[in-house]
């Protein structure tokens, strides 16, 4: 079957698959971009305990495959050329020797290494060799995790033959091939950045052998999609699949974030503003990613995250009000009460790696009073995560790297309220793209690229990515916010010891 797009044949579909915190988004787009149809699975968080978040790999699998059936329905599958996978970054899959998962995934959100980073990053800064590397070392890091997993569940840390992400997992589970990419690899705080590959040094102070997958570009073809499952989702078994990766790199490649000057806002679980840089930079908390799209093309990458953003609004909305209308509760705050709300939200409900390094702290509401309401509430989680957001933003200017201009993507991003909250607490233009400019379209476009549909990967981009509209901050609501500002600043300092005792 031959269709017409743009004038042009269209004759090859590609899959984009995003393994999520909360959910995975499957895209189905044509060989110039178009969205054809898309699929999302939701599934839970498991939490054994207090700041453990895990989930079952297999859970992941089992959503891919309904999703993809369901995707194809109507569609002939043997014109699809190519898969991509993204997916959340830092969370840890550990498979045995017969390539099955050993426990629960440990999501990159879980908190229960606290106790074990500061020694870690201690050890770290003493080698000579990786010193540099002692900022990337955090909770729900692979070196963290691995650590844990060897103080606490020896028997199954003996067990581990290979330490994957999502997105490798499905990977493997697609095509029987074991690998992740420099993205995914540079995150894992198990990664020589100066030499490009695995730190010798870094397996030494865990104590791990050869259990680490080869690093592959991100656009490398790894494999096909085996026979037998091919059948089961209705595919063709010669479906090319790369090697994908981490979300926030798919995501700058949908927002069009590659380029020195760009930079990119995901409001999504969490909140993230990630730069293209010439260098990568280790003077602070900011974590540096190496994305290798391809042989000659790696773009460095900063990633400043802010744990629970729209995780926050989710939490207030479903959990806490019991309500499923986002925009209903949001239609009640009043235009007039921006900038002037008299209580405030601290957003950090997962703990924080980056502003304070504080894994214990938590969130909280501050100035309910007996006339507080429900909207006044719901006004301050939006505005909560701003403030935090503008501290990543400062965190940028701390180091020499100023942000005029932010794209912004993920859920949060439909509200043009919180978009509007976030321009003006921030004093920035935000330049919002439409609804699908996510991970799962940046990486069914990076598998158009690594199939040979065009190129390099900018000619994708600048057929496909584009501005809808844009929030710009207005002058009295910005300076409002920057006073509300300063007392958020205070909130940390005076609660912290009380957040060590709760």
């Amino acid at each position: 079957m031959v269709r017409q797009a743009k004038e042009k044949v269209i004759m090859s579909y590609y899959i984009g698959v995003d393994v999520g915190t909360s959910s995975v988004k499957i895209l189905l787009i044509n060989e110039v971009g178009e969205i054809i149809n898309t699929i999302a699975k939701e599934y839970e968080n498991i939490s054994p305990a207090t700041g453990w978040r895990e989930q079952n790999p297999e859970v992941w699998f089992d959503n891919v495959s309904l999703g993809i059936k369901e995707l194809m329905t109507g569609y002939e599958s043997h014109e699809v050329d190519g898969i991509g996978v993204t997916g959340q970054m830092h969370t840890t899959v550990f498979l045995d020797k017969e390539g099955k998962s050993i426990r629960p995934a440990i999501l990159w959100n879980d908190t229960r290494t606290y106790y074990l980073v500061d020694e870690l990053k201690r050890k770290v800064k003493d080698t000579k060799e990786i010193s540099y590397l002692k900022g990337i070392v955090s909770t729900g890091s692979h070196a963290a995790n691995l650590l844990w997993m060897k103080e606490n569940e020896k028997e199954n840390f003996n067990k581990i033959n290979r330490v994957l992400t999502p997105k490798d997992y499905i990977v493997y589970r697609l095509t029987g091939c074991i690998a992740t990419d420099y993205c995914d690899a540079s995150t894992s705080a198990l990664f020589d950045f100066k030499q490009r590959t695995w730190s010798e040094k870094m397996k030494e102070i865990i104590g791990i052998g050869d259990i680490l997958p080869d690093i592959k570009n991100s656009s490398d073809i790894v494999g096909v999609i085996e026979e037998d499952l091919a059948a089961k989702l209705n595919l063709n078994n010669n479906i090319k699949v790369i090697a994908g990766t981490g979300d926030n790199a798919a995501s700058s490649i949908s927002t069009d974030n590659i380029r020195v000057g760009s930079a990119t806002l995901s409001l999504g679980t969490s909140g993230v503003i990630f730069v293209p840089c010439k260098n990568s930079n280790f003077k602070s908390r900011i974590k540096n990613i190496l994305f290798s799209i391809s042989e000659d093309h790696t773009v460095n990458l900063m990633q400043g995250t802010v744990r629970s953003a729209a995780a926050c609004n989710k939490w207030w909305i479903e959990d806490i009000l019991g309500s499923k209308d986002f925009g209903a509760e949001q239609d009640n705050i009043k235009a007039d009460n921006l900038g002037n709300n008299n209580l405030l939200f601290f957003p950090h409900l997962t703990g924080d790696k980056l502003v304070y390094g504080d894994t214990l702290i938590k969130g909280s509401f501050l100035g309910i009073s007996i006339d507080t309401t429900r909207e006044q509430m719901t006004q301050a989680v939006l505005e909560g995560v701003a403030f935090a957001l503008k501290d990543v933003l400062n965190m940028y200017k701390s180091i020499g790297i100023n942000i005029d201009g932010v794209r912004v993507t993920g859920g949060g991003s439909k509200s043009d309220l919180w978009i509007k909250i976030i321009s003006n607490v921030l004093g920035i233009t935000l330049k919002k793209q439409s609804s699908y400019a996510g991970p799962g379209y940046g990486v069914g476009m990076l598998a158009m690229y690594g199939c040979g549909e065009y190129g390099s990967i900018q000619e994708i981009i600048d057929m496909n990515v584009c501005v809808k509209e844009k929030a710009e901050p207005e002058i009295l609501l910005t300076r409002l916010y920057e006073e509300k500002y300063g007392v958020y600043k205070r909130i940390y300092p005076a609660l912290k010891d009380i957040f060590e005792e709760i």
